[in-house]
Formats: structure tokens, C-alpha cells, sequence
């Protein structure tokens, strides 16, 4: 960080916070401060100062829906006094969505955010998230409609970083991968919100995912229009 004048406050010059990668005693993944941790085919989330909850259930077995990933950035506030250093986690996520017209088959997601604080100070020296601090949020509805969210993480070679049918993680095999991640590929797919073709397809339409092997149901044969938004993000795009 840079100055005018003096620096009388001694504030450090450098991120004084502690990195927890969530593989210490007492920690978890959800404790992690590693900056991109994707889960594959996980619905909901539960932000690390409340009580876990069980995942909801599909609107329909053969559903992909959907991939969640947690982005984790600094920032800096001088006005702060007990901790000036900050570090964020907004996590986006899938939940269910009743569509309320009493068909099932008619139900879609949502895409959902939720963003934490890492308090560490004096009072709290041993750190934790909170999802109550002032800038934070819990499910906040980013937009409906939504049919499957998928990511892909690519090292600065353009080498899929997805291996063993897992993304790199705190807690496996393919921890290192973490901090090779230099592009994300995020697609995102929405149904329109009323029928919008007059006759149903002769033959199943079948979603397009970036994975060849992540849908394997019979197609779709009803009268929406479904279709992707496929990004490549750079991972120094990445952050609030």
C-alpha cells in the first residue's frame, strides 16, 4: 500500500491476515482462503457462521444443476480501526425454484449469491467469516430461470484443471492446482420464462454443457427455449 505523508498509524505495508487453506486442526474447506474453490454438481450454500444445513434436493433427478464457486479477494480500509486489511468470499450457487404453475416438470433454479468478511483483530485473533458485517449479504437472488451453472478452470497453458472427476480442492489430490488457475470458463444456462415455440420439437433437445459427460438425460421435448452465456474470465478479472 502506498501513502501520503507519514505513517503514523504504523499501519503494516503488506496483507497482515492470516491465510488459512482449510486443511489446519479445527479447520475445514469452509474456513479456506485459497482465491477460487469450485464444487462440482452442488446445490446451496451455507455461509461459515451459520448452522449447516442439508443440500435441497433436485427439482429432478437427471438435473446437472449446478456448479458453486467461491472467489476470495483483499481489500483495504484506512477508516477501519480495529482492521484495516480486509479479505472477502462471495460465493455464487444454485438453489431450487417452484415455478408455481402446480407442474413439476416446470420448475427451475436460480442463481444466488452470498458474500463474508474475514474478521481477524485483536478481540478475534484467531479469525473467522461472518455473513452479518456491514458490506455482507446471504442469498441474495442474482437471477432466475436458471437451468445449469458450470465452470471450468484452466491453468496459464490452457491445461483443464479438472481431474479424477474433481476440481483442485483444499482437501485432495489435486490441491496444487489451486494456485495455477489462470482462466475460468463459466457457462450459464436459462429457460425462457413462457413457452416461446408454438409446437413441441420433433426429436429431444439436449442441453450443451462444456462438459461432454455432465448431462446424460433424455433431451427436452417441450415448448421452452433454453440457451447458453458462455464466458472465459481471466483470473485477474476475478473479484467483487
Amino acid at each position: 500500500k502506498y501513502y501520503f505523508g507519514t505513517n503514523d498509524e504504523e499501519i503494516p505495508f503488506s496483507d497482515n491476515l492470516t491465510h488459512v487453506s482449510g486443511t489446519e486442526d479445527g479447520r475445514g474447506i469452509i474456513d479456506s482462503h485459497d482465491p477460487i474453490i469450485v464444487f462440482r454438481n452442488t446445490l446451496g450454500y451455507s455461509p461459515a457462521d451459520m448452522t449447516p444445513s442439508s443440500p435441497p434436493s433436485k427439482n429432478r433427478a437427471n438435473d446437472t444443476c449446478c456448479d458453486r464457486i467461491h472467489i476470495v479477494y483483499g481489500d483495504f480500509d484506512k477508516n477501519d480501526p480495529k482492521q484495516k486489511y480486509k479479505r472477502y468470499r462471495v460465493s455464487y450457487y444454485a438453489l431450487p425454484i417452484n415455478n408455481e404453475d402446480g407442474k413439476e416438470d416446470n420448475d427451475f433454479y436460480g442463481v444466488y449469491k452470498t458474500k463474508e468478511s474475514w474478521i481477524e483483530t485483536s478481540e478475534t485473533p484467531i479469525g473467522n467469516w461472518t455473513s452479518t458485517c456491514a458490506e455482507c449479504y446471504r442469498d441474495q437472488l442474482v437471477r432466475s430461470h436458471l437451468i445449469d451453472m458450470e465452470f471450468l478452470l484452466f491453468d496459464e497453458n490452457g491445461h483443464d484443471l479438472y481431474k479424477d472427476d474433481e476440481y483442485p480442492l483444499p482437501n485432495n489430490d489435486n490441491r496444487a492446482g489451486l494456485y495455477k488457475i489462470k482462466q475460468v470458463d463459466m457457462s450459464l444456462m436459462f429457460r425462457s420464462n413462457k413457452e416461446f415455440y408454438k409446437n413441441k420439437p420433433k426429436k429431444p433437445k439436449f442441453l450443451k454443457t462444456l462438459l461432454t459427460d455432465r448431462y446424460l438425460g433424455d433431451g427436452y421435448d417441450d415448448k421452452y427455449l433454453r440457451d447458453n452465456v458462455v464466458v472465459s474470465i481471466h483470473t485477474r478479472n476475478i473479484g467483487r
